[in-house]
């Protein structure tokens, strides 16, 4: 006697679009708490590339935190400055970054 699946593993037989498709797939394989931050980073390094590419290092999140490591002290303590402007700047660019409290800049 053969096993059901999982309801999410049904096939349905109206199209559904790609982008639901999609995010489903990501809910079911527990990716899309990842697959945010990984917008939110790349979001932050979009913003941060253009005036300072060579100078960025990683950037990653922990406990709601942007981690953001600079090869320069200088720009580090300029940037240090403009922390809760860059901050606005990135919840603006990327909604999914509402839940980020600060940037830390190593």
């Amino acid at each position: 006697m053969p096993k059901s699946l999982p309801p999410e593993f049904i096939r349905k037989a109206e199209a559904t679009p790609l982008q639901e498709a999609i995010s489903r797939m990501l809910e079911v394989y527990g990716l899309s708490a990842k697959y945010e931050e990984v917008q939110v980073i790349q979001a932050l390094r979009h913003i941060l590339e253009a005036a300072f590419g060579n100078q960025l290092g990683d950037i990653f999140i922990r406990n709601n935190q942007v981690f953001v490591k600079l090869h320069s002290a200088p720009l580090r303590k300029e940037l240090s400055m403009w922390r809760d402007e860059l901050l606005l700047r990135l919840k603006e660019k990327e909604p999914k970054a509402a839940n980020i409290r600060a940037i830390v800049l190593i």
